[in-house]
């Protein structure tokens, strides 16, 4: 009984690990689609995956794309509000991407500041964004 319970234990986290992929899309930025609410235990597990996969990887940009997020509610925000900072205090830049019309409404309702990040309209403008910065930050100075 407890093999089996502890087989349970690995395969759901095994699932969980693939409901929320983290993929490298270049040298020094990583991605994460969001697609569905974050509840607590979901936000706790891409939290430490991403943080942990940022530190390894020595990564410079996270981008956390909305994109397949039709609604938030208010623990969603403040998850992906914490998941940015946290970010950034590992010395990388959050770009959260493709916010649609009704989230950008729901997140102005809720007072959810997003001042502080950098929000652009779609994954591909936050990947040329990153490489944009990428680029400047290779750049000799002149």
């Amino acid at each position: 009984l407890r093999e089996k319970l502890a087989l349970i234990e690995r395969q759901e986290r095994e699932l969980a690990a693939l409901a929320l992929p983290i993929v490298r899309v270049w040298e020094g930025v990583l991605m994460v689609p969001l697609m569905d609410s974050l509840d607590n235990g979901r936000a706790a597990l891409m939290m430490e995956r991403l943080l942990q996969e940022i530190s390894s990887a020595r990564t410079r940009y996270a981008i956390l794309d909305l994109t397949a997020v039709a609604t938030v509610d208010t623990n969603t925000a403040d998850h992906l509000v914490r998941i940015a900072r946290a970010i950034e205090l590992l010395s990388a830049r959050a770009v959260v991407t493709g916010i649609r019309p009704a989230v950008s409404q729901t997140l102005i309702s809720l007072g959810i500041d997003l001042s502080h990040m950098t929000t652009l309209r779609d994954l591909q403008e936050g990947l040329k964004a990153c490489m944009r910065w990428s680029q400047e930050t290779k750049a000799p100075a002149k």
